[in-house]
């Protein structure tokens, strides 16, 4: 077998020929922007070799236009922001994919530890030859499942689902275990419903998951795990990085005005711990909930990333 000793020679060849290939690739950087497209993906999603467009800007502009993937949807934004929610939260991934022109494709996506995605598509068209409605309907109905009907987030059952799989995954398993498990919960929500009415603390609810999930990484997994408490995993996040992160989000929702709700500014309280691949999943929730109450206790607006000594009640 001949081998290339020089790094650079090798990088040239592995270039040249993911370049030619009739098999799509593209790598997306951290920020979900694309920073790599061979000759087959720049046809297939009308991308031009010299743009580096979003993947948000890509797969809206594609819909608007009438081509690229085929998206059975009356409303793209939304469509939108439930795919970004669960987007790159999984190391690995595989799914079916068909585009306008009719077209079948097998894609896979790999995430790296600094939240890199790689993306590789092969055409199937000709092997599909039956039960494509009721892969589809399958499809649609999962998707169903595992997204929350008022904030079009992750729901709990994707939430813990994704994660319990990252404990066991080799990314996991081969890291060094900086990782962060955090619960968020809205402050004094129950009064929002009480002076302005329910409408307008589904507004809060839906105006506070996008403000998170626009400030958080890609790979970082964020879902509503039920009234007005969710849940943000970090993986290789430091404890320390993981509440500057969250003090950072508290900033950006502070800012936003409601207008069917004059002089309210939302805030939330968290509790966050260092999350071990050796811990069980419902233990960790546990312990991020005593910081969670204990934020509570100390008057709201808080992030607790450390023991307490006693439980108390939250408001």
């Amino acid at each position: 077998m001949q081998t290339l000793d020089n790094p650079f020679e090798c990088h040239s060849v592995l270039f040249d020929v993911c370049s030619r290939s009739p098999n799509l690739m593209a790598v997306f950087d951290a920020n979900d922007r694309l920073v790599f497209a061979n000759d087959a993906f720049c046809e297939a999603f009308a991308v031009a070799p010299s743009e580096q467009p979003s993947w948000r800007d890509m797969m809206k502009e594609n819909y608007l236009r009438g081509r690229g993937p085929l998206i059975d949807t009356t409303d793209i934004d939304q469509w939108l922001k439930e795919a970004e929610g669960r987007r790159g939260t999984r190391p690995y991934r595989a799914f079916e994919a068909q585009m306008i022109d009719g077209r079948h494709f097998w894609i896979t996506e790999t995430v790296d530890r600094h939240g890199f995605l790689f993306l590789t598509a092969f055409e199937i068209s000709s092997l599909r030859l039956s039960g494509q409605q009721l892969r589809e309907e399958r499809d649609i109905a999962r998707r169903a499942s595992w997204t929350d009907d008022l904030t079009n987030i992750p729901n709990r059952r994707y939430v813990l689902k994704t994660i319990q799989e990252w404990l066991l995954s080799q990314d996991a398993r081969s890291s060094s275990g900086n990782h962060a498990l955090a619960l968020l919960d809205l402050d004094r929500f129950k009064s929002v419903n009480d002076q302005f009415g329910h409408d307008v603390g589904d507004t809060v609810l839906v105006q506070f998951s996008q403000t998170i999930l626009a400030g958080i990484r890609r790979n970082d997994l964020f879902g509503r795990m039920g009234g007005e408490e969710f849940l943000l995993f970090l993986p290789h996040c430091s404890l320390d990085e993981a509440t500057q992160r969250l003090l950072t989000l508290q900033d950006d929702l502070r800012r936003i005005e409601f207008a069917d709700a004059p002089g309210f500014r939302c805030t939330f309280s968290a509790g966050v711990i260092r999350l071990r691949t050796s811990t069980a999943l419902d233990r960790a929730i546990a312990a991020a909930d005593e910081r969670l109450y204990l934020a509570k206790s100390q008057g709201r607006d808080r992030i607790v990333a450390m023991p307490r000594s006693r439980r108390s009640m939250r408001s």
